[in-house]
């Protein structure tokens, strides 16, 4: 079944590939030596020292190295923070700032992200793990339970923490992500949101993404934090190019990109199990919802 599962969502992914890698091709044969001149930052940007944001930090669990900044007293409400997908820590640099004084403020770079370890396996990406990383850092920090605070990504993950560990939630503050329940019967019945989920299933496929991402020195960061104007200054951008370029240019994407390649196992027990029946996951439902739009 989860071979089945894994081809279905290449399959698809294949499909929207014809509409990305023409693009490519000719960004490639247009402006070849941009195309291929990703930078490895080695100069780290001055905006990710500033002391106002807190301290950084590192902690190992069972083998594993995480980043995290924290801010705030020690003695105050854990506030923990899980940013998304391409980011790092530094999404949150704003809350580091704003709830110093009431919480105990941690941003973790998530497991293959910024300078947290990066596993070498899609597997070691299963929602099992990311939902685990989070209920031992938790403990690792020396709290029982936490504010939790999930954007993108980071807010399916939290979802799913909420499910299978509901005593470490105090409470859930989700950014920009549904419920799996409402997610899936939304794409069930609208074409519309199925067609922009494309990039769910481009991501199962090996290296494409990676390049999408890697292009024109991460040109694909200025095209994304276009939208937010004025909110994201040229040094925040340069942030996350750095973040994401650090550790050897194809291990540090792949490693970012494995979180979505895993949509198709774990997360679908975890994050989808009371809105699927046993046995039928997000993919399989993506695709019976667009076999009911057709």
């Amino acid at each position: 079944m989860t071979l089945v599962k894994s081809l279905a969502a290449r399959g698809i992914g294949a499909f929207w590939s014809i509409f990305v890698i023409p693009k490519l091709a000719y960004d490639v044969i247009r402006h070849p030596l941009a195309f291929f001149g990703a930078k490895k930052r080695e100069n780290r940007p001055n905006c990710l020292d500033d002391p106002e944001l807190g301290t950084h930090g590192f902690i190992r669990i069972e083998g594993m190295r995480y980043h995290y900044v924290a801010n705030g007293p020690e003695d105050k409400p854990l506030m923990l923070l899980v940013h998304g997908f391409p980011e790092c820590w530094y999404s949150w640099r704003y809350q580091l700032k704003e709830f110093k004084k009431d919480y105990r403020v941690v941003a973790i770079d998530n497991r293959g992200y910024g300078e947290t370890d990066k596993p070498p396996n899609v597997s070691d990406y299963q929602m099992s793990y990311l939902v685990g990383d989070i209920e031992k850092l938790v403990n690792a920090f020396g709290y029982k339970s936490c504010i939790l605070v999930g954007h993108d990504w980071g807010a399916a993950i939290a979802w799913a923490v909420a499910s299978k560990f509901p005593s470490i939630v105090d409470k859930l503050i989700i950014m920009n992500v549904p419920h799996g329940k409402a997610f899936a019967k939304h794409l069930a019945t609208s074409r519309s949101q199925f067609l922009k989920s494309w990039y769910i299933f481009l991501f199962q496929l090996p290296w494409l993404a990676e390049w999408l991402i890697w292009a024109n020195d991460y040109k694909a960061f200025d095209s994304m934090m276009r939208w937010y104007h004025n909110a994201v200054s040229k040094d925040d951008i340069e942030a996350l190019k750095y973040s994401i370029s650090q550790s050897g240019s194809d291990d540090i994407h792949t490693s970012s990109q494995n979180t979505c390649r895993c949509a198709h196992t774990k997360f679908e027990k975890l994050y989808y199990a009371d809105c699927i029946d046993e046995g039928k996951g997000l993919i399989s439902f993506l695709v019976l919802g667009l076999i009911l739009q057709s």
